[in-house]
Order: C-alpha cells, then structure tokens, then sequence
C-alpha cells in the first residue's frame, strides 16, 4: 500500500483494497476531489474522462457507506446505459470487499427482475434517469436513506434532456444528501442545475478541456471523398491497432463503414444510438476483451467510453469542434500510454481542419495512407513529382495480429 491514497483521509479497510485493483498512487483528480468529499462537501467536478474521476467518487461511495444497513445510500446516476454498466463495474471492484452489494437500474432490462432485486438491500445504485424514475413512481424503490448523490456526466445528461428528471431524482433522494456533479464541460445549463441542487460547492477543475499532446500523437490525413474508405482500410492495416475507434458523423455512416469494414476483412463491431441494449452491450463486452480489433462509433453512443487498450482513435468524419476533438482523441492515451489521434477529410472540409487548429492552439501534423509523415505544403498543394502514390489494396485481407 502507498501512502498516495492514505493522505487523502480514506480508512483502512478501503486502503486495503486499492492496490487489488491496481491503484497505487492516486490520480491528480482523485488527489483534489476525494478529500473535500470526504469531509461531506458539495463537490462540483469538472474533468474530462480518462481522468481518473470515476473513482474520485466511486471510492468515496464505498468509504461512506456501511454494510450493516439494509437500504441504498449511495445513488450515482449516468446519461446512457453503457456508462451505467462501466461506473458500475467499477464501483464492484473494491464494494465486495468491503461486504456492499452495488445494483444496476437501467433500461432495456427485465424491470420485474430488478425490482426483486431492489427488495434484497443494495448499498449502492448505479443507473440512468428513466428506469429509476421508473421504479420510484411505481415504488418498487426507495431513495430515502441515500445520503451520497452523484450525477456524472452531467453536460451530457443535459444535451439529451433529462434536466426535469434529473431535478425529480434530486427531490426523492434524502433532503440531508451530500451531491458530487461531474462533467467534462462546465455549460451555463450544468451551472444553474448545482446552483439549484447543491449546496455552497466546492469547484474541483482538472483542466478538462486540456488536450494530451504528451502521450497522443495528433496527425491529419489528407484524401479526395471517393477515396475516403480505401484510405481508412489502407491506414488500420499498416498501423494495426491492438484496439482502434473509428468516429463518424452520423449512425448511417457508422452503419456503412462498418459493413464496408467487414467486408474487407476486419473484426469490427458497430456502435449506434439506435442499437438495442442487448447488441450495443455485447458490441462493447466484444470490444473490451479484444474480440473485435475495431469499433465504430457515433460520439453520442461513445460518450464516456473507457477501454483499457485502444491505441488508435481515427475520425473518418473530422469533429464539429474542439470540444468533440478532445473527447474523440482522450479515448485514447489513457493513463498515461502512448495513443494516436487521426483526422480524415477532404479538400472540402479543409476550412473546419483549419478552425480545429485555431481553437486547440497547434498544428497537426499530416500523413499519407502510407503512414509517411508528409510536409503541410504537400498536403494542401503536392509538390510535382514529389508524391508518393499508394495503390489500393488487391486481394482482401485482415489486420488482426
């Protein structure tokens, strides 16, 4: 056991656990937010993921709660059914040895067999707006032991309406809880909500919109529209990522690549918005355990993603803006490994190259499909004769290791 963790007030017994699950020395998130949590603070939190903030609040959820009562009395509530899982997953790693029982209320599942499961006293929920509305209108669930009441992700629960039930969740839970927000961004919208369910904060900012120039390689690439796919298969099979994340616009371009890819041979999975909870949970149960080499995703249905292992994120769409930039590229270089962020786009789509490069404050560098690192000029006007050409692919083939 260090002493990274034991400085920042947890007891023993929670100690103990961390070094199981690999936590040795806390995370600079973790080292800000865990005290003032500790101490019963309001915690506004603003960090994006990748971060260590899951954490940050899962281990202060395990601190406080004791196994000896039969109710929940910690709720953490998530915008979309895969981080549920992922927070939950999580928060298992270290409550069963400290003898809590964490429970997933989430849609898309049996709700009679979660409300059984309700009935047999879970210390901690992990879940997202709708199913436990759900159950606490029908009252197969109770919110009013809980006194540690955490909403991650925050900007995004937002962005997908859930403002009113967010604030009908708040007033179910105990009147003397203890609230932790968490958000990657910090919208005028996310203000006024801890404004109103919170109690004199404590504003914990761990440079969320900062992007890492240190462990992620940042290049653009180049390709006329007709040859955007070709240059997509041409890159995955002379990088060959252990795991890549292919970004795209739209969940119909999600739905094509991903055919496209298959047909060329990849182990690909897709994930989309408008999949079933059965599928998008398999695709990602595939994708952790490096089943399939590739996953290609819309940003909506990635939000929050955290897999351990996934060394290149490739944007076949480049994103809107900077803020869906960083969040596409911190799916890769977590904690701290060596990862690589590729933008594709077309003469056309050079101008939004242009406002990314303004905004994050530094030029990318450009490659061919080749993998060869090429000057800007070359990109935006070859020099004659200096070119290298890169012929598509014959026979298909696969990239897997």
């Amino acid at each position: 056991m260090t002493d990274g963790f034991a400085l920042l007030g947890i007891k023993d017994e929670i100690l103990r656990l961390l070094p199981g699950i690999g936590l040795k020395k806390p995370m600079p998130v973790q080292a800000a937010a865990i005290p003032p949590i500790l101490k019963g603070r309001d915690v506004l939190l603003k960090a994006r993921t990748g971060t260590g903030k899951t954490m940050a609040f899962i281990i202060p959820a395990v601190h406080k709660a004791d196994s000896k009562k039969t109710y929940p009395q910690a709720l953490i509530v998530t915008p979309t059914r895969e981080l549920a899982v992922q927070v939950a997953g999580e928060a298992k790693k270290i409550a069963g040895g400290a003898g809590l029982k964490v429970l997933n209320i989430l849609g898309g599942r049996d709700f009679y067999a979660q409300k059984d499961k309700l009935g047999k006293a879970p210390h901690i929920l992990v879940g997202t707006p709708g199913r436990l509305l759900d159950h606490l209108r029908k009252r197969s669930a109770a919110l009013g032991g809980v006194s540690f009441f955490v909403l991650d992700e925050v900007d995004e629960m937002l962005q997908r309406g859930f403002l009113e039930d967010i604030e009908q969740l708040s007033l179910f839970v105990g009147a003397k809880r203890q609230t932790v927000v968490c958000s990657a961004t910090l919208p005028q919208a996310a203000a006024d909500l801890a404004k109103k369910i919170m109690k004199a904060p404590v504003l914990v900012d761990i440079d969320a919109d900062k992007l890492d120039t240190v462990n992620i390689e940042h290049w653009i690439m180049k390709v006329s529209a007709d040859k955007k796919k070709w240059a997509l298969g041409e890159f995955l099979r002379r990088a060959n990522p252990y795991l890549a994340i292919v970004f795209c616009g739209a969940r119909e371009g999600a739905a094509e690549i991903g055919e496209w890819l298959e047909t060329e041979g990849f182990s690909c999975g897709v994930l989309r918005g408008d999949l079933s909870q059965t599928k998008r949970l398999k695709v990602l149960r595939d994708f952790r355990r490096a089943r399939i080499q590739v996953l290609v995703a819309t940003d909506l249905a990635a939000r929050g993603l955290d897999v351990e292992g996934v060394s290149h994120v490739i944007s076949y769409d480049p994103p809107p803006d900077r803020q869906q930039y960083v969040h596409r590229a911190g799916r890769t270089g977590r904690a701290g490994a060596a990862g690589m962020a590729v933008t594709i786009y077309t003469p056309e789509e050079l101008r939004k190259i242009d406002n990314l490069e303004k905004k994050l404050g530094f030029k990318f560098r450009a490659r061919n499909p080749a993998g060869d690192e090429i000057t800007r000029a070359s990109v935006k006007k070859p020099a004659a004769g200096k070119k290298r050409t890169v012929k598509p692919p014959g026979p298909k083939h696969g990239a897997r290791r």
